[in-house]
C-alpha cells in the first residue's frame, strides 16, 4: 500500500518530498520490486537526492515512466544528448498512454525526433495495396449499402401476426465488410408511428440482425423478415378490432446506446419508411343500404367461426386472439 500511496503523492498529488518518505518505507519491505524502484528512483529525483538518477537509468529501458522522467530531467539540465537518449528508450517500450504523452510532448518541445513505430513501411506498403474504397466506404457508407422496408403482405387481420421484410443490399462496387470489425453490424431496430397519430411511438420492438456473411459482395443482398406486433403496440391494436390502423415503420440501423438515446453508427444510412395496414376484421361496407352491416358482421364473425372449428393452428389462434379483442371492446362499451 506505501507504494501506491507514494505513487498518489507523486503523479496526482504532486507532492515529491510525501511520495519519497512513502517510497523509502515501501522500499523497506520489498526494494527489488521494479514498481518500488520506479516510484523511489523518480521521487529521488525530483527531490535531488543522490542515487535517483542512476536508479532510473536501469529502468529506462523497460519502464516508459522512468525514461519519461529521466528525459524531462536531462532536458532541465540542457543534456539535450541526454534527454534525446532517455526518449528514444521510451518510444521502444509502448505507445500510449499518459507516460509517452509526456515523453512525446518533452520530444516535441525540445526537437526530437521520435522514430517510427517498427514494421509501420510495411503497414503503409500494406495499406497502399488495399482499395481506396475503403477509406471511400468510411467516409460515405450510404454509397455501398442501402436498407430497404416492406410489408410481408398488403394488409394483415386482427389477431394475425404483422410482419416486415428488412433488406440490406450491397449497391457499390466493393465488397463491405460487416460485424463487429467491419463497416457496420448488421442489426436493424424498429420504430412505428401511427398515420392517424404521427405523436404515438412504439420503440420497444425487437433488435433483428440480417444472417449476413462477414463480406457482402456487390449486388448481393441478405433480408430478415421482423414481427412487429408485440409489446405495446400488440396491446394497441388488440383494443382496436374493428378499425383500419396504418402503421408508418422506421428502421436505425446498427444502433448504439449513449447514455439515455439511442443512435445509429452510420446515420447517412436510412431506410425508407414503410407502411403497413391492419385492417378492420369486418369489412367496408355501404352504410346506407339496408342490411349491409348485419351481413358485413355475419361474414366476419362467420370466418371466425370457421378458423375456431376447421382452421389451421395458426388460424385457430388468430379467431381465439380475435374474439379476445372483441370481448374486449365490448366489456370497455359496457364500463
Amino acid at each position: 500500500f506505501t507504494r501506491e500511496l507514494a505513487w498518489f503523492y507523486l503523479v496526482t498529488r504532486r507532492q515529491p518530498l510525501n511520495a519519497l518518505k512513502y517510497a523509502e518505507l515501501a522500499a523497506r519491505f520489498d526494494a527489488a520490486d521494479p514498481f518500488t524502484q520506479r516510484v523511489l528512483g523518480i521521487a529521488e529525483l525530483l527531490n535531488e537526492r543522490p542515487g535517483g538518477e542512476d536508479r532510473l537509468k536501469k529502468l529506462m529501458d523497460t519502464d516508459l515512466y522512468a525514461a519519461a522522467f529521466l528525459a524531462r530531467h536531462y532536458f532541465s539540465q540542457g543534456d539535450r544528448a541526454a534527454g534525446a537518449k532517455a526518449v528514444q528508450a521510451g518510444a521502444k517500450i509502448g505507445r500510449g498512454g499518459p507516460a509517452f504523452r509526456m515523453l512525446s510532448e518533452l520530444a516535441t518541445r525540445n526537437g526530437v525526433e521520435i522514430p517510427p513505430v517498427p514494421g509501420s513501411d510495411e503497414m503503409k506498403a500494406a495499406f497502399a495495396k488495399e482499395s481506396p474504397k475503403i477509406l471511400e466506404m468510411a467516409l460515405a457508407p450510404e454509397k455501398f449499402l442501402t436498407v430497404t422496408l416492406s410489408p410481408a403482405r398488403e394488409s394483415f387481420a386482427p389477431g394475425e401476426p404483422i410482419y416486415v421484410d428488412a433488406r440490406l443490399a450491397n449497391i457499390g462496387d466493393a465488397d463491405v465488410p460487416l460485424g463487429v470489425w467491419g463497416l457496420l453490424s448488421p442489426t436493424i431496430s424498429l420504430e412505428v408511428r401511427l398515420a392517424q397519430d404521427a405523436k404515438a411511438a412504439f420503440v420497444n420492438l425487437p433488435l433483428a440482425t440480417w444472417p449476413a456473411p462477414r463480406y457482402l459482395k456487390p449486388g448481393q443482398s441478405v433480408s430478415t423478415r421482423i414481427q412487429l406486433d408485440v409489446g405495446r403496440l400488440e396491446r394497441h391494436l388488440a383494443d382496436r378490432p374493428l378499425q383500419d390502423v396504418s402503421l408508418i415503420v422506421s428502421g436505425m440501423i446498427d444502433p448504439i446506446q449513449r447514455n439515455a438515446k439511442f443512435f445509429s453508427s452510420v446515420p447517412t444510412i436510412a431506410a425508407s419508411p414503410a407502411t403497413v395496414v391492419r385492417a378492420s376484421l369486418v369489412e367496408p361496407f355501404d352504410a346506407s343500404r339496408e342490411g349491409a352491416a348485419q351481413a358485413a358482421w355475419n361474414r366476419a364473425l362467420g370466418i371466425v367461426v370457421y378458423y375456431l372449428r376447421k382452421g389451421t393452428l395458426p388460424q385457430r389462434m388468430m379467431a381465439a386472439r380475435q374474439v379476445g379483442s372483441l370481448l374486449a371492446m365490448a366489456r370497455g362499451q359496457e364500463r
